[in-house]
């Protein structure tokens, strides 16, 4: 192989992904480790939720199989964005027919609102629990990345407009606010606010970054711009590459930062940033620095806990909760510490109101079960070594 990485992969292509709706039948949802929001509740119609579900994932369907008619040709030598392009346009299809058969729930909650009610919840509980579930990790991270290729594509090519009336354009307006000229200005602001963070921990404040250390306190950083949002709400992705960096023993800064945020909002944020950062551009990018890269998206803890093993530091993506997809995603650096124990950075661990690195795991799997206050489960763990 000409190439540095090799994937351990599970699992076969189906189902289907819901991309910027994931969260729109939530009542509580979590992206990318960010603090709960809350959702109006789930409406108690059954007929006007399934015709507006049908809808939705036809809306959906369409937009993606025009995307690949318009860019098929343009992308042939990209394999991995051929891949997910065809990840995006099966799961279309598929969603489709799953959502068809949900549909039989209408006729079944037509006796009475009790059982109404029943089948609009266990449907609820269904339409969450699909992704996590039944779509394979590989499909997941290929919808990300061919939606994250897309929109590198359009910064790339100016001319491409998109009009919001074209039956593509929905899901390309988060891409439209995210042009060069907004990145360039993001980097502007991003620099003086992290070097006022500075000044104030210079003077005996508390400022929420400290230059050169690990960066714990996502949560902390929403005058930090990423995006079409900020970083508080889908930077884990930039703060788990800054601090894997930093385990690795390269110098790292306030400059550092500004720099990745800018290298992700031109080439890897999905929807403009909302959605976080495609995962497979974090292996492109320590690639691209030179070092050994070994993923998985496997879940065996044997598998994973080989790689904690053999590589320097890692990286995990991880649904926060196995079961319900409107708790998002969220990813972490894992550091290797020198009594061989495994410690989760940036993991929303706070003791006594602070945010701290949460330590002192015996294997790589014990410290990806940690990520989350749920029931987690890993989508892509890539293990970087010098």
């Amino acid at each position: 192989m000409d190439r540095k990485t090799f994937r351990i992969s599970t699992g076969k292509i189906n189902g289907f992904t819901m991309g910027n709706e994931f969260n729109s039948l939530s009542r509580v949802s979590v992206l990318c480790g960010t603090k709960f929001q809350e959702y109006p509740p789930f409406q108690d119609a059954p007929d006007d939720m399934m015709e507006e579900l049908t809808d939705t994932v036809k809306n959906i369907g369409g937009n993606i199989l025009g995307t690949l008619t318009s860019f098929a040709s343009v992308l042939q030598n990209e394999k991995k964005f051929l891949q997910s392009l065809y990840a995006m346009s099966s799961s279309a299809v598929q969603a489709s027919a799953d959502m068809f058969i949900v549909g039989g729930f209408k006729k079944v909650v037509v006796g009475g609102q009790v059982l109404a009610y029943y089948a609009v919840e266990k449907a609820n509980i269904w339409i969450r629990g699909y992704i996590p579930k039944k779509i394979s990790n590989e499909m997941f991270l290929g919808v990300l990345h061919g939606e994250a290729k897309i929109e590198a594509l359009v910064k790339q090519h100016p001319l491409v407009i998109w009009h919001p009336k074209w039956p593509i354009a929905p899901i390309y307006i988060p891409t439209d606010k995210l042009t060069s000229y907004v990145v360039e200005s993001h980097k502007i602001h991003n620099m003086e606010v992290l070097l006022k963070s500075i000044e104030e921990n210079d003077s005996g404040g508390k400022g929420f970054y400290a230059s050169g250390e690990y960066i714990e306190n996502q949560a902390e950083w929403g005058n930090v711009k990423f995006g079409v949002k900020d970083m508080s709400y889908s930077g884990c992705e930039i703060m788990a590459t800054y601090n894997a960096l930093k385990a690795l023993g390269e110098p790292v800064s306030e400059q550092t930062v500004v720099d990745l945020i800018a290298m992700y909002e031109n080439d890897g944020a999905v929807l403009g940033g909302l959605l976080g950062s495609s995962p497979y551009e974090i292996e492109n990018y320590f690639e691209e620095q030179g070092y050994d890269v070994v993923t998985t998206t496997s879940r065996d803890p044997e598998t994973i806990n080989q790689i904690g093993e053999s590589s320097d530091t890692v990286i995990v993506n991880a649904y926060n909760n196995k079961d319900d997809i409107t708790n998002m995603v969220h990813t972490v650096s894992i550091t290797k510490e020198a009594d061989g124990t495994y410690a989760v950075h940036n993991g929303y661990y706070r003791p006594q109101n602070e945010y701290i690195v949460n330590d002192g795991y015996g294997t790589l799997q014990e410290a990806v079960d940690a990520i989350s206050i749920y029931e987690t489960a890993s989508v892509d763990v890539i293990g970087i070594s010098n």
